[in-house]
């Protein structure tokens, strides 16, 4: 089934932004793109079936790329996945992808806790990432993945400055920099929540910050 031209598409759009409020344009725009994916995926795994191995990883890397951009996750998920792959991909000695299975996951994470020592939060983004290889890009499931050895959680207190001592360190600043430090100190707001306020997100008179997704 083929599906009308970019054109045609935005000519759709347009005329449904007339009678549509803007999320449901964007939502009618996200699934013919999901369409237009998964079409395309559908079309070459019935095309040519002499790709080899390393050719499919690179499809697969591909798609992936592709799903997590149209889902809309950020670049850090977006990096971090991609990096979990090519991990995986080393570990399972090169195998097309649609071999693998369920018991490769499971493989796969007992080895980054036991020969890796990797931590539980890393082994978690690992199990995350090929999850979602194997959901959205091979359109399997994965079972029994709690067979899989856990790596242990290892038990840290956060460092916490004084008063005084955070007083000392705003001394050594000036300027934007410690405008910024201030602001992130006071509202409890990561470095790149901070990045990105604007005018409008800080109520002078209310004394509130607004910190959006």
């Amino acid at each position: 089934m083929n599906i009308a031209g970019p054109k045609a598409v935005d000519s759709y759009l347009k005329h449904l932004s007339k009678s549509r409020e803007s999320w449901q344009v964007d939502q009618a725009a996200k699934a013919i793109s999901l369409y237009r994916f998964f079409n395309n995926r559908k079309e070459v795994s019935n095309g040519d079936k002499t790709i080899d191995s390393r050719d499919q990883w690179k499809i697969a890397a591909d798609d992936m790329h592709k799903m997590l951009r149209l889902m809309h996750r950020s670049y850090h998920t977006e990096r971090a996945y991609l990096r979990w792959l090519r991990r995986f991909y080393r570990f399972a000695g090169g195998r097309p992808p649609v071999t693998l299975e369920s018991e490769d996951v499971k493989d796969f994470l007992t080895y980054l806790a036991v020969e890796q020592n990797v931590s539980a939060s890393s082994q978690n983004q690992a199990f995350n990432a090929i999850l979602f290889l194997f959901r959205h890009v091979l359109d399997k499931d994965i079972e029994h993945i709690a067979e899989a050895v856990r790596a242990k959680r290892k038990q840290r207190l956060p460092v916490v400055l004084t008063r005084a001592e955070v007083d000392r360190l705003f001394a050594q600043m000036r300027g934007l920099n410690l405008l910024m430090a201030r602001t992130i100190y006071g509202c409890g707001l990561r470095l790149a929540e901070c990045v990105k306020l604007r005018v409008k997100d800080i109520d002078i008179e209310r004394k509130a910050v607004t910190v959006r997704s």
